[in-house]
């Protein structure tokens, strides 16, 4: 459901009496292939997007009142289909309208309470689409909510009601939850955090659905390096749930970029993005990096005479020594018997190390530079069954690109891209018959990590990597045709760096980490399932099936705590709450198994331990026990579970704690989570899974 209705514009502060405003607007555009409504053509599909809104509004005394139309129309154009012959989008050409109140009362001078409501219609301009499905719908859509400000946070939350009723009698009306939240939070001079929540109800084609209920919420930090200079950092998570249909699709953005001023109204940049979308939809998964420059203008300047610009600082050369832990992935696609074929995950957690060298400079307190680094590794997956096979990596080198920010006490924020070449060997055996493969296999890493100072020229560093190398083939035994390997390794990485003719700064204002604090924060990590179970086979002997089943995903959630410092060790206690998408799947078409597990949601407690560094990074390390839901979906011939189970876990890690003022911090955290294991009984069968996960999480906290 639209959010851009003319009732939530904001009038020139002081305005009294009755305002009118209008607008229209038109663009060519063209869908993403990262689009659920992706038609597979040989080019993207085309599209138009024509809008218009008109409203008024009126503002007496503590009283406002706003009042509005929107209308939206889709054209899409046909486009050719990669197996020959057109796909056929007129199905999805519609007018969107919307009509919308909102009356707000100011019950403090910074804070407003209102009630808003608005009414929509979709109209189709087929009777029916290429499925025979009825589209059109009218929907309606009533909050209450506040606005307002209180101290350097600034904001609007409302939550109510969607419905959604369709024409379609195959499709069951759509009542549920309707939030949104958007805050933003200045930190300190020329530091911004925002951040937003929200639920809307979506449009769809695809067939057997009638709509899609997104859940979104994003973080957004934002730096004012100098006056020409500006860099950012982001990361979005959705849940997309398909009404009348079983497909869910899980989606996220991270990345970063900066902005540089070259004169005060032109502008260049470049900007860095990894993309997820998790999906039970077979094929609907994927991963993508994207970087861009840009090259831009603006009406506005960005400075003026006099204001301080950015200026070349220190700069010099650095190595080090590293060493992490993480996962290797694997998704295998394949023939199987029968005229079938295999989609499935495995993985396995291992450790790597090696040393790394690069070149980096300061402009201000923005942070350029280039590294190279290289690594052993033991990571290792096997999968053990009436065919076995697995994947171990055995070494790399890289090179990436390093852009990042400078805090207080000479501690640095960075994120990274690059170029990456491994190693791997790839087993392959079935009925005494072995095939073999070693090569090397390019790909493409990117992460984030934070460095900070220990003494003299020596610093410490944190960071995360995720590695997405080249898919290969390898010729399966006894003539079948070849299987699909395409790996991914996740790393969080702890090393020692000495940087070169490195200067003494003055030392920053000491931060006192004692006292209660909370937080948000979000990450990336791994699902295990070491998964066993009973496996009878026409063809020969019956056996028991044993591997490591493994995929990825993302999570984000809230934290708070309290702790105490005493001289430079710190001791406290902390609880949380988080919701994920993480997961694997397996679908074996079209008689074979299909399963899969998913974390969903956890809350834990947890101890931690540190010591404080040059009085402004809080190193620590954590115990505690946390509770997760996980949901396991098992389909084997007539047989059908949906399992849901609340496991409890053992969880460790540590991580690093930055001050980036007297009372706001950020922090890197890596954690390794072993649940109690269960079983799934289908019938014919009962498989077992032990569930662990990595997790990679960035958060940020504010003492009280």
């Amino acid at each position: 459901m639209s959010r851009c209705l003319p009732f939530d514009r904001e009038l020139p502060k002081g305005e009294r009496g009755y305002t009118f405003f209008a607008g229209v607007d038109h663009a060519w555009e063209h869908e993403e292939r990262s689009s659920p409504e992706d038609v597979d053509g040989q080019e993207p599909t085309e599209y138009r997007d024509a809008s218009g809104y008109a409203g008024v509004r009126a503002e007496f005394g503590k009283v406002k009142a706003n009042v509005g139309a929107n209308l939206r129309r889709y054209d899409f154009d046909d486009v050719s289909a990669a197996g020959g012959g057109e796909i056929d989008n007129d199905d999805r050409d519609r007018l969107q309208s919307e009509f919308g109140a909102r009356v707000g009362y100011m019950v403090a001078p910074d804070w407003e309470a209102f009630v808003q409501g608005i009414y929509d219609r979709r109209e189709y301009q087929d009777r029916v689409d290429n499925f025979g499905f009825d589209r059109d719908s009218d929907g309606v859509q009533g909050a209450v909510g506040v606005k307002g400000r209180r101290g350097p946070v600034s904001g609007e939350a409302k939550i109510g009601v969607i419905h959604q009723a369709f024409d379609d009698p195959a499709f069951d009306d759509v009542t549920t939850l309707d939030f949104d939240a958007d805050f933003l939070w200045r930190v300190a001079p020329g530091l911004r955090i925002s951040g937003f929540v929200d639920r809307t109800l979506e449009e769809t084609t695809l067939p057997g659905a009638s709509s899609y209920t997104s859940t979104a919420a994003g973080l957004r930090l934002a730096k004012r390096v100098a006056a020409d200079l500006d860099a950012h950092a982001f990361y979005a998570m959705a849940a997309n749930d398909y009404n009348d249909d079983n497909r869910d699709d899980y989606l996220t953005d991270a990345g970063f970029g900066l902005r540089y001023f070259i004169m005060p109204n032109v502008f260049v940049g470049a900007d860095y993005t990894y993309s997820q979308r998790l999906s039970d939809e077979g094929g609907a998964q994927y991963d993508r990096h994207t970087v861009m420059a840009r090259i831009g203008a603006q009406l506005d300047d960005a400075y003026g005479d006099g204001d301080p610009l950015a200026t070349a600082g220190a700069s010099g050369f650095y190595l080090g020594l590293q060493t992490g832990h993480g996962a290797l992935l694997t998704s295998n696609d394949g023939p199987r018997g029968g005229g079938g074929d295999v989609t499935a995950e495995f993985g396995e957690s291992g450790f790597s190390g090696g040393p790394f060298i690069g070149y980096r400079a300061l402009i201000d307190d923005f942070l350029l530079g280039v590294e190279v680094d290289g690594s052993l590794a033991d990571k290792e997956w096997l999968h053990d069954a009436d065919r076995d096979f697995g994947v171990k990596k055995k070494n790399e080198i890289g090179l990436s690109a390093i852009a990042g920010m400078r805090a207080q006490g000479d501690s640095l924020f960075y994120g990274r891209f690059g170029v990456v070449s491994a190693e791997f060997e790839s087993d392959y055996s079935r009925r005494g018959e072995f095939t073999e493969l070693k090569d090397r296999e390019y790909g493409i890493a990117g992460g984030l990590g934070a460095e900070f100072p220990i003494a003299g020229g020596f610093s410490a560093r944190m960071e995360y990597v995720v590695a997405a190398y080249r898919d290969y083939d390898i010729g399966a035994p006894l003539g079948v045709a070849d299987d699909n390997f395409a790996n991914i390794e996740t790393t969080a990485r702890i090393g020692l760096v000495y940087a070169f003719g490195a200067e003494e700064r003055e030392a920053p204002p000491p931060v006192d980490f004692s006292g209660f604090y909370a937080g948000l924060q979000a990450g990336h990590g791994t699902l295990e399932s070491d998964n066993t179970g009973p496996r009878p086979n026409a063809a020969a002997p019956a056996f028991t099936f044993d591997a490591v089943r493994s995929g990825q995903g993302f999570t984000g959630g809230f934290f708070a705590g309290y702790g105490r410092q005493f001289g430079d060790f710190y001791l406290g206690g902390e609880a949380e709450v988080e919701i994920s998408d993480a997961d694997w799947n397996i679908d074996r078409d079209p008689d074979g198994r299909i399963y899969s597990v998913q974390k969903e949601w956890t809350i834990g407690a947890s101890a931690r331990a540190g010591y404080v560094l040059n009085d402004v990074v809080l190193v620590y390390g954590r115990a505690g026990l946390v509770g997760t839901q996980f949901n396991t979906s098992y389909d084997f011939r007539a047989d059908s579970v949906d399992q849901d189970d609340f496991k409890p876990g053992v969880r460790i890690g540590g991580g690093a704690e930055i001050a980036v003022s007297a009372d706001t911090s950020i922090r890197l955290d890596y954690t390794r989570t072993d649940y109690k294991g269960y079983s799934v009984d289908y019938n014919s069968g009962v498989d077992t899974f032990d569930n662990a996960e990595n997790l990679f999480r960035v958060g940020v906290s504010h003492r009280f």
